[in-house]
């Protein structure tokens, strides 16, 4: 909205060569371009041809949403760290909220000292069976690319015999055309 207040109006004028900050809606998709840094100069030595202070509400922009860009990144890589350290495999925290026994039938911990011992016979018993789905899942993903496989070369040998017809029957018309004519 700051943004809309500033530089509204530009476009109008014939000041900018696009509507940037023109309403709400063109001033988030703007801000959400200088935030990703796709073309923000571009943006930014538009509006500063008529507004030589510009450049002070788009450098704070700029570094307040590149910070958290930033360390949005930085929680993520934490996160997978973290994951990987700790045996790989899923989200543990929320494995430790329910588990499953081999039947399928949903086990809530409780978290107790004497319920530890349980716990881990949980995850004994639940791994064989994770271990099926996903193989199963697995066998699926390769049966469905060996299909999306088999569909790709039957549209590439149609798309080459098509290419080839075309060029064929191109080549002929170049070629009627070449040829002198005997009735003029």
């Amino acid at each position: 909205v700051t943004f809309t207040q500033l530089f509204k109006g530009m476009y109008g004028e014939g000041l900018v060569e696009e509507p940037y900050f023109e309403t709400v809606y063109h001033s988030l998709f703007t801000l959400f371009q200088i935030m990703t840094m796709d073309q923000w100069a571009v943006v930014l030595f538009g509006i500063q041809q008529s507004h030589s202070w510009a450049w002070i509400p788009f450098t704070v922009f700029i570094i307040v949403t590149g910070f958290v860009v930033v360390n949005l990144i930085i929680a993520v890589i934490c996160d997978a760290v973290h994951v990987l350290e700790n045996g790989g495999g899923g989200l543990r925290g929320y494995e430790s909220e329910s588990e499953y026994t081999s039947s399928g039938d949903m086990v809530v911990e409780e978290i107790s000292n004497n319920n530890v011992n349980h716990a881990a016979k949980n995850r004994s018993r639940v791994t064989p069976r994770k271990m099926r789905e996903l193989q199963q899942q697995m066998n699926e993903l390769i049966s469905v690319q060996d299909q999306m496989g088999t569909t790709i070369e039957v549209l590439t040998s149609q798309f080459v015999r098509e290419n080839a017809r075309s060029d064929v029957e191109c080549t002929a018309t170049q070629y009627d055309d070449r040829r002198p004519s005997l009735y003029y």
